[in-house]
């Protein structure tokens, strides 16, 4: 079961796989045609179709039935040219000359009803999943008028208005790939949804394993009412011996849009910190050692933690035992807080020895290793596995690289044990939660684990501070209201095509500053994508 966000979503990583939205609006009313034909041989048919891609649909459909000897006419609610997409218009005008095509805004109700009347099937591509609210004026008419023709319905995707008080009465639903949360209530498919009947249209299972570009879709956007802070209010402690780590994340965390971005560091470096953007709002700890973090001043962020919707700890502090005690100290506090939580860099390292039990809280926690620090951790909470499979951990299963099961067993252990999400950064990405939901949980499930790839990212990226700006990024999202899960899968994504930018214009003379730059490009790419195919 999927939402009408996924549908879009997985329409836009389909293309990037090579299945571009014309190929899947082909093949959805390829599908629809043939199930109408194996039900109801040779009757006439009507579509009643609206403008957008779910009315594309209808068009193809409607072109193949009278190919093949049906009588076939189309009903549009609004002229066809108001047609939306080009892959719908180009449907529209494929039409054979035998299809009769009419405009429901410019006809007289007696006509209208007549043309109900005289069709022995009746197929409902008004509007499709992405619509919101019950339908309103031409497309309320023509939903009370399918329903009061006494003709079969058959429902392409969606029953139009399907949850709402002006719906179709579908006899039947074609829905393509998946169930759309749209149409079940508690687990069981609403009335008005007749019998349903998924039908596959060629999306690959890379669309969804992968990260594409369809997912900054995922990304929360404002409303025109926020005010300051509602936004996301991000809390970053770090730095002390190394001052770029924590600047990178901090500027990475801003990129993303988060309204706020606090940074609280040892007063020997507050001032170099402070002077990296007038963006930062940048808190002095008045340390016993000015350039690292101590036990003595964890009673000093009680006002940050309150403060703060999300905490990122670890970039750039060191490895001090006093460093590695106060972030012990900060992580335990947050946990009691119920905050959400990136730990990276020195921080994995800092908190491992708590790796023994569960450390979640009511809020999430997001951990960024590379291989090596996933070690760490896997040593800290006491798991055996086998070094030289985490050392080379994919291999191709059903046509797509992924972790080997051996592999995997060790991260799920670790799961398991402590409740965190995982993001193990290597040249493929890997994201996984233990979290019971999530609207792709069908096609992403593995043996109890969401798990996701990222397979952007370029090996220039191996210089010092790329994996910062990906803790920036995850932080952030996590603080704008992401999940973790989503916020480590986007943020991967955002990461790794900052970098292949970079390269692009740069060559080797990449460097994580350069992906502060690109951040705002590869989201404002993510806006301009192809229209969904079967929403």
């Amino acid at each position: 079961m999927i939402s009408p966000k996924d549908v879009s979503i997985l329409d836009i990583n389909s293309g990037e796989c090579g299945v571009p939205p014309s190929v899947l609006m082909g093949n959805a009313g390829r599908a629809l045609a043939e199930i109408i034909s194996r039900e109801h041989s040779g009757g006439s048919v009507l579509f009643v179709l609206g403008t957008g891609n779910n009315g594309g649909d209808g068009l193809v459909a409607a072109r193949h039935l009278s190919e093949g000897g049906h009588p076939v006419s189309v009903l549009l609610a609004r002229e066809p040219a108001r047609i939306r997409s080009t892959i719908a218009r180009k449907a529209f005008h494929s039409l054979p000359v035998n299809v009769r095509v009419l405009v429901m805004e410019s006809m007289e109700k007696e006509d209208l009803e007549r043309t109900f009347e005289s069709a022995e099937i009746i197929v409902d591509g008004l509007l499709g999943s992405g619509a919101s609210g019950e339908p309103r004026g031409v497309y309320r008419d023509a939903v009370e008028m399918m329903n009061a023709s006494g003709r079969p319905v058959i429902s392409i995707d969606i029953p139009t208005g399907v949850g709402t008080p002006v719906h179709v009465n579908a006899r039947r639903t074609v829905t393509f790939h998946d169930v759309k949360d749209s149409m079940v209530v508690d687990g069981t498919p609403r009335p008005e949804c007749g019998e349903l009947e998924i039908a596959e249209i060629g999306i690959p299972r890379e669309a969804s394993l992968y990260v594409g570009r369809g997912d900054l879709r995922r990304i929360p956007v404002k409303g025109p009412e926020t005010h300051k802070g509602e936004g996301g209010k991000l809390l970053i402690v770090g730095g002390g011996p190394f001052t770029g780590a924590v600047i990178l994340a901090s500027l990475a965390a801003v990129k993303m849009g988060v309204d706020l971005v606090r940074v609280c560091v040892p007063r020997g470096i507050w001032e170099v910190v402070a002077s990296a953007s007038p963006d930062l709002i940048v808190s002095r700890l008045d340390t016993e050692d000015p350039f690292q973090l101590d036990p003595g001043v964890i009673d000093d962020m009680d006002a940050e933690l309150e403060w703060a919707d999300a905490v990122l700890m670890g970039p750039g502090t060191g490895r001090s035992d006093e460093t590695v005690e106060f972030l012990r100290k900060l992580f335990i506090s947050c946990g009691e807080r119920g905050l959400d939580v990136v730990v990276d860099a020195d921080g994995l390292k800092a908190i491992s020895p708590l790796m023994q039990g569960s450390v979640r809280g009511e809020g999430c926690i997001l951990l960024t290793p590379h291989r090596g620090e996933l070690r760490t951790l896997l040593d800290g909470a006491g798991i055996e596995y086998d070094p030289e499979v985490l050392l080379h951990p994919l291999i191709e299963i059903e046509g797509c690289m992924q972790w080997s099961d051996e592999a995997m067993a060790a991260v799920r252990a670790l799961i398991e044990r402590t409740g965190c999400d995982i993001l193990v950064k290597g040249p493929l990405d890997m994201i996984a939660s233990p979290s019971p939901e999530h609207s792709l949980s069908d096609h992403i499930r593995r043996d109890g684990l969401l798990t996701r790839y990222n397979r952007t990212g370029v090996p220039e990226m191996s210089v010092g501070g790329t994996g910062d700006v990906l803790s920036g990024l995850c932080a952030g999202m996590m603080a704008r209201g992401m999940s973790s899960f989503d916020s480590a899968c986007v943020s991967a994504y955002i990461n790794g095509r900052c970098g292949e930018l970079a390269r692009e214009e740069l060559g080797t003379s990449l460097s994580a500053s350069s992906l502060l730059e690109r951040i705002s490009r590869i989201l404002q790419g993510g806006i301009s994508f192809s229209p969904s195919a079967s929403g």
